[in-house]
C-alpha cells in the first residue's frame, strides 16, 4: 500500500501536514517552497502550491474586468487604474504582472480565502503555502483610495484563524523567513516581475514579523521555526533550508505515519 493511501486510511481522515512559508515579501519564501515541495515528494507526496503573490495578481486582473482608466502615475509613465489597483504591465501568466494595490481590500480577501483552503483542504497530497507577512498599511502611496488598510502582521495572521479551525488531528509546520530591507528591495529588483523600488519599500517595510510566541500562544497544532535570511548567498540558504524543512516535516510525516493495527481490512 501507498504511503499516501496509507494516510487517506487513518481514522480521522489524511494526516499530511500543511506547510506554511511566510515573512515579508522578499525574504526568501519562494526558494523555501520549492525545497517544502521536494521534501514532501521524498514521501511519494504531490502538494499544491498556492501563493498570495499569483492569487492577488490575478485578482487584480479580475479587478481591472470590472473597469479601468488610463491614467499617468508619474510624468511620463502611463498606468490602468482600477478600482484597487495600479497595473503597471499586464502578462498572461500572474507571476510576471507589475502592479502596486491602492487599499487592502484585494490582499485581504486573499488572505481569507487562503485561510478558508488551509481550513478545508482534504490534504491527501499536503498543502504548500507561500503567505506574505508585514506592517499594516493604512497609507497607501499612490493613488490611494482611502478605504481599507491592508491588515498582513503576525496579530492579523492569527486573528484570521482564530476565526477557523482546523481539525483537531491536523498539524501545520510554518517557517518564517525574516530579511531587512535592504536585502529584500534587492531581491525583488531580481524578479520576473519586480515592484517599483519605492512602492515595494514603503508598502513591505520592515515589523509585523511572526514569532515563535505568536504560534505558541495560539495553538499546539502549529508547529513553528523562524530564521534570518540577511546575507545574499542563495546557495547556502538553500542548504540550511533543506536541511531545515526537511527535518521538520520528516518529523511530522513519520510521527504520523500510520499504525498498520489502525487500517482498515
Amino acid at each position: 500500500m501507498a504511503f499516501r493511501e496509507q494516510f487517506s486510511r487513518m481514522e480521522g481522515g489524511a494526516l499530511i501536514p500543511i506547510f506554511i512559508a511566510t515573512g515579508h515579501s522578499g525574504s526568501g519564501k519562494s526558494t523555501l517552497l520549492s525545497v517544502a515541495r521536494e521534501a514532501y515528494q521524498n514521501y511519494g507526496l504531490f502538494p499544491e502550491t498556492i501563493t498570495d503573490r499569483n492569487l492577488l495578481s490575478q485578482a487584480v486582473a479580475e479587478d481591472m474586468m470590472r473597469g479601468f482608466s488610463e491614467v499617468e502615475v508619474s510624468p511620463g509613465k502611463q498606468a490602468r487604474v482600477s478600482e484597487h489597483a495600479i497595473l503597471y504591465r499586464d502578462h498572461d501568466e500572474p507571476g510576471l504582472r507589475v502592479f502596486t494595490v491602492r487599499d487592502g481590500v484585494l490582499l485581504n480577501d486573499v488572505h481569507r480565502r487562503m485561510r478558508d483552503i488551509i481550513c478545508d483542504n482534504p490534504n491527501e497530497q499536503g498543502l504548500v503555502i507561500e503567505w506574505t507577512t508585514g506592517p499594516n498599511v493604512e497609507v497607501f502611496p499612490v493613488l490611494p483610495t482611502g478605504g481599507e488598510g491592508l491588515y498582513q502582521d503576525a496579530e492579523s495572521f492569527l486573528r484570521l484563524f482564530s476565526e477557523r479551525s482546523l481539525d483537531e488531528d491536523r498539524r501545520v509546520l510554518v517557517i518564517a523567513v525574516n530579511a531587512d530591507l535592504e536585502f529584500r528591495v534587492a531581491r525583488n529588483l531580481r524578479r520576473p516581475d519586480p515592484m517599483e523600488p519605492s512602492d515595494f519599500a514603503r508598502i513591505f517595510r520592515d515589523g509585523g514579523e511572526l514569532r515563535a510566541a505568536h504560534l505558541q500562544q495560539f495553538s499546539e497544532r502549529f508547529v513553528f521555526k523562524e530564521y534570518s535570511n540577511n546575507y545574499d548567498n542563495e546557495r547556502r540558504f538553500f542548504r540550511e533550508m533543506n536541511h531545515l524543512c526537511g527535518r521538520e516535516l520528516s518529523s511530522l510525516i513519520e510521527g504520523n505515519r500510520p499504525n498498520p493495527e489502525r487500517r482498515d481490512g
